[in-house]
């Protein structure tokens, strides 16, 4: 709790679990002494080369368009990835 970091999840409906994104796995909502973990459901909004994922709450996490691409293309097989190097 020394700090606080956004980043983007999608939530499991009726459950208490989230992907991270960025991490391609699963944590779970909690709230215990030295760690809190809170889904936000947010908006996206289109703007120019980015996406900006906005809460209710005032909460706002910003990335260009390409950035799930980036994390996943990697991870998914498709005819696509035969035609490039894979590092």
């Amino acid at each position: 709790r020394a700090g606080s970091e956004l980043r983007l999840g999608v939530a499991l409906k009726g459950t208490g679990l989230y992907i991270d994104v960025a991490m391609r796995r699963f944590f779970s909502q909690i709230d215990i002494p030295l760690i809190e973990r809170r889904c936000y459901p947010a908006e996206r909004i289109s703007r120019g080369n980015d996406y900006e994922y906005r809460s209710a709450e005032g909460w706002s996490f910003t990335c260009p368009k390409h950035y799930i691409c980036d994390i996943y293309y990697p991870a998914r097989f498709s005819r696509e990835l035969l035609a490039h190097s894979v590092l």
